[in-house]
């Protein structure tokens, strides 16, 4: 992680890809920071191939098949891309469309990440998490009304 925070990108890899996928299973932490450092150094294509491995080692985890349409969208598949997040979404599951909405905040798109997750607190009004990621994208959007209104209900205000 500290090669991560100085921006050592090599040495970053060649600590963590042994570990992100071992022995057939993902290691959260390490994959996670491995798909930061692909976003960060603009290697959408390692990025691209990382987390299609992810997602095949385990299809039952929402964050890798999200990360794989993240990286399509990122290597020039918006449209292909935006229609996997689309459908994962559609699935109506918490965890699918927090990692959905996610991607759409990490790819500058608030407005869908806002869409997503209002949709998701309705569907889950006890969800802090939903709560939260609506807040957020709200305001990265530019609606500080909205985004506080949404920040406060996390708190039942």
């Amino acid at each position: 992680f500290l090669d991560y925070l100085q921006r050592d990108w090599a040495a970053a890899r060649k600590t963590l890809t042994p570990l992100a996928l071992a022995g057939g299973e993902v290691h959260p932490r390490a994959a996670r920071i491995l798909l930061a450092v692909d976003r960060d150094s603009e290697d959408y294509a390692d990025g691209l191939t990382q987390a299609r491995a992810y997602a095949a080692a385990d299809p039952a985890e929402p964050e890798w098949p999200a990360a794989v349409a993240e990286f399509e969208f990122r290597t020039g598949g918006e449209k292909a891309a935006e229609a996997k997040l689309e459908a994962m979404a559609a699935k109506g599951d918490l965890d699918s469309m927090l990692a959905v909405a996610d991607v759409y905040a990490r790819l500058k798109r608030f407005d869908a990440a806002a869409r997503v997750a209002r949709v998701a607190t309705t569907k889950y009004p006890e969800s802090s998490e939903a709560q939260f990621r609506l807040a957020s994208s709200l305001e990265r959007a530019g609606t500080t009304g909205e985004a506080g209104a949404a920040g406060l209900a996390e708190y039942g205000v």
